[in-house]
């Protein structure tokens, strides 16, 4: 019995979802309130026209019955109801999403007063007919069509059971047979209702924190997936960009800068007496030098320039749209940069700080295949570099053997 009233009080008011997503859920069924519901109402307004003009007409203009004025009545007060739903409906739209719950509100102020409605209808109409099948639609469809929470879906249709219970008497006193029929058919729909209002209830929501948790697991994959590509496309002990780079990236690069006719610079690195620095501080040191280095130059990239190790010691700048000059210019930051961080120097003479020789060239690539050969002059000129005493810079367009003219 516990177990059973647990299960009751769940079906009742059990929720599935975080506060967090409860509150995604509500926007969502707003926004779909909002996007589909109007036109519900829409036709439930153009139909109350409808039957206004043809009571109008059927009575000839003169309302000479009763009956006839009691309908026009209705017929009125729910097409007047459903005119100020719609605009209230177009005022909460712009007020999206801090109006969702306003908009729930209003989608049972108008469901609430649809049952009513119908129901005062079904009453009357028994001074002629003991037909209740128009509140039965309107009971089904509600519960089919119209998201409800399960408690005020509760007492929504008791009340309705209520009033047509002591309504239907009143117009059909000698009938009392046929009238507790009637509300035995009454009383099922309305129960049928009301579970199909708690399926609804808790099928949309678990639909909903199942399709968020699908969402989320397709993100998480995402995020791995540009994870695993980070660590293969990134050096594990200093960050920058890896050899693998140079055969995905560069060649695009390459293409990119061919046909917009924009110069492609390259620099080769290479730390000065690394190896002595790894012997005199050891390797832990060396790497943690290594990281320090990269790390300062990373911090200088800007659009279209990009850090690559290239092996060791030795590192790669490369940077889209960059003339001779700009690229000798950004040699000289990216030189500094490495002395201000006051690596001690293993070499005693040549200065406290550990410095750097680079190798430059910059030129319009041909092709996506140029890069290559754009990076075989700037190691030739990292070359001389290293043998003309370290600690500078040469730019392969300076050998008078190349022949090159500056850009």
């Amino acid at each position: 019995m516990t177990q059973a009233f647990h299960k009751l009080g769940q079906l009742l008011v059990g929720n599935v979802l975080s506060e967090e997503q409860e509150r995604r859920f509500r926007i969502s069924r707003a926004e779909h309130i909002l996007r589909y519901y109007w036109v519900a109402a829409a036709l439930v307004l153009g139909l109350q026209i409808f039957n206004i003009l043809h009571v109008v007409a059927y009575t000839g203009g003169t309302m000479r019955t009763a009956a006839s004025r009691v309908y026009l009545v209705l017929y009125v007060v729910l097409a007047a109801a459903t005119a100020v739903i719609l605009w209230l409906a177009f005022r909460l739209r712009r007020s999206m999403p801090g109006s969702a719950e306003w908009v729930y509100r209003l989608q049972l102020a108008y469901e609430s007063f649809l049952v009513a409605w119908q129901a005062a209808v079904t009453i009357y109409d028994q001074r002629t007919s003991d037909n209740v099948g128009g509140y039965l639609v309107m009971a089904l469809v509600i519960a089919m069509v119209m998201y409800i929470r399960p408690l005020p879906a509760l007492l929504l249709y008791t009340l309705a059971q209520l009033a047509l219970m002591v309504g239907i008497p009143l117009f059909r006193p000698e009938d009392m047979k046929d009238v507790y029929n009637a509300f035995f058919h009454l009383f099922m729909v309305n129960l049928v209702a009301f579970l199909m209002v708690c399926y609804r209830y808790h099928y949309e929501r678990v639909t909903f924190r199942d399709r968020e948790l699908i969402l989320q697991q397709n993100e998480d994959i995402r995020s791995s997936n540009r994870m695993l590509s980070r660590l293969v496309r990134h050096d594990a002990l200093t960050g920058t960009f890896n050899r693998r780079f140079l055969g995905e990236d560069l060649p695009r690069i390459c293409e990119k800068c061919a046909a917009s006719g924009k110069p492609l610079a390259f620099l080769m690195l290479d730390v000065d007496d690394f190896k002595q620095y790894n012997d005199q501080f050891g390797h832990l040191a060396g790497d943690a030098c290594l990281q320090q280095a990269a790390q300062a130059l990373n911090a200088l990239m800007g659009e279209g320039e990009y850090l690559i190790r290239y092996g060791g010691e030795e590192f790669l700048f490369v940077a889209e749209n960059m003339g001779r000059e700009a690229l000798r210019a950004r040699a000289g930051e990216l030189q500094q940069t490495i002395l201000d961080l006051h690596l001690k120097n293993p070499v005693e003479g040549k200065g406290p700080w550990l410095t750097v020789s680079m190798g430059g060239f910059s030129d319009l690539p041909v092709g996506a295949s140029s890069w290559e050969s754009m990076l075989s002059r700037a190691d030739d000129a990292l070359y001389l570099a290293k043998s003309r005493g370290k600690n500078c810079l040469v730019c392969a367009w300076d050998e008078s053997s190349e022949g090159e003219s500056a850009l």
